[in-house]
């Protein structure tokens, strides 16, 4: 049983990609003929992108536990593939920012008066931001960027400081010589 978690096509980006196509496909299909959609349809896709986004992120926050109450290799494969899992919930949750944002540019009449309200719109941003964050740092190419653009931006501030600091004695500087005369 642990030889077939160790198959190629069952880790990492094969199994990312074996299950975010499918996924793709779900979702595609049923928008592909856009111009006899309707408003409705569209705020029911969004549903059915978060009922598919929802048990990856189940799962994904409940491996750590699942390995320890019940140790073995099922457990020890998700362990392993949880980054990939974790990137299934945010491929499900793109989905879903583009049914909203068909929805909001497209069928804006209908989702400002049966769908929008102001604090899921504050929400979603936040959780939007949240899910690229962790996409994006999910592997070391992302780590490595915002390490480096923390970097950047502290290098920016500190330049930014000696800046104010020299304009700041070269005034006083001026205003010392000035009271001198």
């Amino acid at each position: 049983m642990s030889s077939i978690f160790q198959k190629k096509w069952l880790n990492g980006w094969h199994l990312f990609f074996g299950v975010s196509l499918p996924i793709y496909l779900m979702m595609f299909v049923p928008i592909s003929n856009f111009d006899s959609v309707t408003g409705a349809e569209i705020s029911s896709m969004i549903s059915f992108s978060v009922r598919w986004a929802v048990p990856f992120i189940y799962l994904v926050v409940a491996i750590s536990s699942l390995k320890i109450i019940f140790p073995g290799a099922f457990t020890r494969w998700l362990m392993i593939n949880r980054k990939y899992i974790g990137l299934m919930f945010a491929v499900a949750m793109a989905w879903q920012g583009l049914f909203i944002f068909i929805m909001s540019y497209y069928f804006h009449d209908y989702y400002f008066s049966e769908i929008y309200y102001f604090r899921d719109e504050i929400e979603g941003s936040i959780g939007y931001i949240f899910l690229a964050a962790m996409a994006v740092t999910s592997f070391d190419f992302g780590r490595i960027a915002a390490q480096t653009a923390k970097q950047v931006i502290n290098f920016n501030v500190r330049e930014a400081e000696r800046e104010r600091q020299s304009v700041s004695y070269t005034h006083l500087r001026a205003h010392e010589t000035r009271e001198e005369r």
